[in-house]
């Protein structure tokens, strides 16, 4: 499923891993990559990112465009 991700969702997925610690306070990127990520969270990201991007379809043209 990594190799059919779109740009979106995979800036989304790599920049959840860099902005979350374990209970130690250290970054999941560190120790994590998206190869560590189950088919079932990656399904739900992808159904997020899906949503988001055809409910900001508009705004998100705009910001590709500059």
């Amino acid at each position: 499923m990594l190799n059919k991700l779109d740009d979106f969702t995979r800036a989304y997925l790599e920049c959840s891993l860099w902005a979350s610690n374990d209970d130690e306070g250290n970054p999941l990127d560190e120790d994590y990559s998206l190869n560590d990520l189950s088919e079932e969270a990656l399904q739900c990201a992808v159904d997020d990112c899906t949503s988001f991007q055809q409910e900001n379809k508009e705004l998100l043209d705009l910001a590709y465009y500059v």
